[in-house]
């Protein structure tokens, strides 16, 4: 299954690893194997902001 990409998502400053697992995990839960994914992180690292890029990515 192919998965459109969108540019926010993608072009996250230093998030390759964090970009890359969400896709595959979203890729599985397409192929109907769904799981749970765990994000922490302290104050100011960028959770709110990945989570936000990749609803917007989920969404498209």
């Amino acid at each position: 299954m192919s998965i459109r990409r969108t540019s926010s998502f993608h072009s996250l400053s230093g998030r390759r690893h964090e970009t890359g697992r969400l896709q595959a995990a979203w890729e599985r839960c397409l192929d109907g194997r769904g799981s749970v994914v765990t994000l922490h992180g302290p104050v100011g690292s960028g959770r709110t902001e990945l989570l936000d890029a990749f609803g917007e990515f989920a969404e498209s």
